[in-house]
């Protein structure tokens, strides 16, 4: 069972400018400052979230155009060693950074990989979160390392929280 939900904000005035800030991602409240920071300039920029079976997946989208995803999965595995060697490579500038809460993550200037062990669930699960900033009309995303990563330190524990996960 799929289910999909949309939160759709207009921004007011006249010439380009950031779109006003959805209030929630993944159906949690997003901080406008974690969030605009990897907006591209529009009027209307839209949260949606769908989820299927071991998957929730949520974008933003600007002037129908989908701008920022989250996929994130659910697994009984962590994900393998070689995984993290090669995930800095999947993105601009990606690092291994620490984070606000227990988990991994490799965060650079166009997205993210997150996991986070739930230990309340037997046996654990890890939830892994797959961030990626896309181009919007040609727009590349303007985005820091430092954008993305007040992005995850805001998002990640929200989703932690929405998921009832006792990270560690």
């Amino acid at each position: 069972m799929a289910a999909a939900v949309i939160l759709s904000v207009t921004a007011t005035g006249c010439g380009a400018q950031t779109p006003a800030v959805p209030e929630e991602f993944c159906g949690r409240p997003i901080a406008k400052d974690a969030l605009e920071p990897l907006l591209p300039q529009g009027e209307v920029a839209e949260a949606e979230q769908s989820a299927s079976g071991s998957h929730l997946f949520c974008q933003v989208k600007v002037d129908e155009s989908v701008v920022l995803t989250d996929d994130i999965v659910f697994e009984v595995d962590p994900l393998p060693a070689e995984s993290w060697i090669s995930a800095p490579r999947q993105f601009k500038n990606g690092q291994r950074r620490g984070l606000v809460v227990p988990g991994a993550a490799v965060v650079g200037d166009d997205g993210a990989v997150v996991e986070i062990n739930c230990k309340n669930g037997t046996p654990a699960m890890y939830v892994h979160f797959n961030i990626k900033l896309l181009e919007n009309e040609g727009q590349t995303p303007s985005t820091s390392q430092g954008d993305v990563l007040d992005f995850v330190d805001d998002h990640v524990p929200a989703m932690i929280e929405r998921l009832r996960c006792a990270a560690g």
